[in-house]
């Protein structure tokens, strides 16, 4: 094959991928839009794994969006064990290795949660979880407790009100203080978290957020932390759910959903 046969078959090809990542394939793995900045300062690289997508920053060095769905499982049905190290995700310019967070005084916070993961999408998305691109600073206290909580919150009680939920979660940087980073590095540390947990039932799209800031109190009720979707892009500069009919999504992030995702003893959950 010659040079001019495989610049014409490469020219073939390249729109025929991009159309079918752009317009499918990203798609399939986004409720009612892949997650989109408000203004041009806010560049992500659209970056799908095995059983998630997300929005990666080469500027922040952090994930600004992730977004799964989790199905319901048999409550047998075990995690696969976990890898022993975190892997640089070849597919960046930024490169952000293991070693990076090493002694830096932060956990490598999953976005995508390895168990859960793991449990609804296999072996293959579990070992995605640990590319360092599905990885932002978060404090111990924050990571392994009222952060976890909230998680195993979503995998015990959401996810069992629909058979299945969609999940979006990131971080939120502050613009009202100095720029923290990692030591020795510029991978940069959010100030606080947010998950967006969304399900269609009966024909209808029910929506419920979070934040949390990283200095949250280890034992402090999730119920403190709710809030409207509006709010989260407001600190995040993104727009969720876009494909919606503009008059539903204003009404629908606006709203904070109490009583169709049954919260009233969520802090009990373990």
């Amino acid at each position: 094959m010659n040079k001019k046969t495989k610049l014409i078959l490469v020219l073939l090809i390249l729109p025929i991928w991009y159309s079918y990542e752009y317009f499918y394939a990203r798609e399939q793995m986004s409720l009612l839009g892949v997650p989109k900045a408000d203004s041009f300062d806010i560049f992500v690289r659209v970056l799908r794994n095995d059983g998630f997508m997300l929005g990666y920053s080469e500027f922040k060095k952090n994930p600004l969006w992730v977004t799964y769905k989790i199905n319901q499982t048999s409550p047998d049905t075990k995690s696969q064990k976990r890898p022993r190290n975190f892997e640089t995700d070849r597919r960046t310019f930024s490169m952000v290795s293991h070693q990076d967070y090493t002694h830096s005084g932060f956990d490598r916070g999953h976005l995508a949660p390895n168990s859960v993961i793991s449990k609804v999408h296999g072996r293959e998305a579990q070992l995605d979880t640990f590319l360092m691109t599905n990885i932002s600073p978060q404090k111990a206290s924050f990571n392994r407790s009222i952060w976890k909580k909230l998680e195993t919150v979503a995998r015990k009680h959401l996810v069992s009100l629909n058979s299945s939920i969609w999940v979006i979660t990131g971080p939120i940087f502050s613009k009202d203080r100095e720029v923290e980073y990692l030591k020795n590095s510029f991978v940069v540390v959010p100030d606080a978290f947010y998950k967006i947990f969304a399900m269609q039932k009966n024909n209808k799209l029910y929506m419920l957020g979070f934040v949390i800031p990283q200095i949250a109190p280890k034992r402090d009720s999730l119920k403190n932390y709710i809030v409207s979707i509006d709010e989260i892009e407001k600190v995040t500069g993104l727009n969720f759910f876009h494909k919606l009919d503009d008059n539903l999504e204003n009404r629908t992030e606006a709203k904070i959903d109490l009583i169709n995702w049954n919260l009233d003893n969520i802090d009990k959950i373990r």
